[in-house]
């Protein structure tokens, strides 16, 4: 699979999202996610490390993290965001 713009560590989780098909709200959802999952859903594990780091690029949203205690790829689902907008941790 061809990366456009990241180079990923394997021994990582990480996604691509494409910002297109994605709502300012969701956006801002995303940077929060700790908060938001703390507020708003069960049966997240929401601890300091959980925490996943987030560059944006003009089109893309790279969410990656070294320690996978929180389910982003379900969270991502949970807030709305597409399945054709996520590209990796399927």
């Amino acid at each position: 699979m061809k990366r456009k713009g990241w180079v990923g560590n394997s021994s990582s989780s990480s996604f691509i999202v494409d910002k297109h098909k994605l709502s300012p709200a969701m956006i801002e959802v995303i940077h929060d996610h700790l908060n938001y999952a703390d507020l708003h859903l069960f049966g997240y594990y929401t601890g300091k490390e959980s925490h996943w780091e987030i560059e944006e690029k003009e089109s893309q949203m790279r969410l990656s993290t070294g320690m996978d205690h929180f389910d982003m790829r379900s969270f991502l689902r949970e807030i709305g965001v597409p399945d054709d907008a996520v590209e990796g941790g399927r």
